[in-house]
């Protein structure tokens, strides 16, 4: 396969950089004090066991109203995302793919995307409306997803598998410059994870995105060529390197970074 250089927008931010962030969710400190940069193009991989903080900063980052930030900032590019809700990070290149996505009844998927590429005053005029449904119908095709799904409730009787499938779809049309990914491989078997694998591979390319792949199951990154891997215990990140600590988890889990 030919490969194809990355569509670049010229005024986008080329990273996003937390600092000294700590979350708590009510009165209950979650994250204390994480410090992490993430440029365009780079994949990033947050390990870590269960309850250690890692969808909290996730949500954290995309501005989740049930996680707050008692101290540290968020920056895209120059300008502090701290205190923006959700719905304007999304509005300036942040996605998150849900670990459990929430359920909208009589909101189909098709509808989701429409008015998601309305926000903002972007409404395609109608002469290019016949693009985004062909290349809707192509991305769908690439995840193996039937058109007949593009219908249905969002997430209402949904498979594991459907639902993972169609965050990444969300994620495939929207085209976001940073991306956190919850516990994608959740509910697809191993065929379904490798195509949806694949076409997140050439949509960061083309669009020179910076993902951060949030897992406790190293049986995943078999299939992800990390630019860095991190690993999250009790709210903290305690190590950051290369691939080779995803090897060192799936040799010994977590007990050599777990401190009394």
């Amino acid at each position: 396969m030919k490969k194809r250089s990355a569509k670049k927008l010229p005024s986008s931010p080329t990273s996003l950089r937390c600092r000294s962030l700590s979350v708590a969710i009510g009165k209950e400190p979650i994250v204390r004090c994480v410090s992490l940069v993430v440029r365009r193009g780079e994949t990033h991989v947050l390990m870590g066991p269960n309850g250690s903080g890692k969808s909290t900063l996730a949500g954290a980052l995309m501005g989740l109203p049930q996680y707050r930030i008692t101290s540290g900032s968020i920056l895209l590019g120059n300008k502090s995302l701290t205190k923006l809700p959700a719905e304007k990070r999304a509005s300036e290149g942040l996605f998150l793919a849900f670990q459990n996505p929430p359920v909208l009844p009589g909101v189909s998927v098709l509808s989701l995307l429409n008015h998601a590429q309305s926000v903002g005053g972007n409404r395609l005029p109608k002469s290019d409306l016949k693009s985004y449904a062909a290349t809707l119908k192509t991305a769908a095709s690439r995840l193996g997803i039937e058109q007949s799904f593009l219908t249905r409730s969002l997430n209402e009787g949904f498979s594991g598998g459907e639902k993972k499938k169609s965050e990444i779809l969300q994620l495939l049309m929207l085209k976001p410059s940073f991306a956190f990914l919850d516990e994608i491989d959740s509910g697809l078997d191993i065929d379904a994870l490798k195509v949806c694998l694949h076409a997140l591979r050439e949509h960061q390319i083309e669009y020179n995105a910076g993902f951060v792949f949030v897992t406790h199951n190293p049986s995943l990154l078999r299939y992800v060529d990390p630019s860095y891997v991190h690993i999250m215990i009790r709210g903290r990140i305690v190590r950051t390197g290369s691939k080779d600590l995803m090897d060192l988890v799936a040799d010994k889990g977590f007990a050599p970074f777990l401190k009394p």
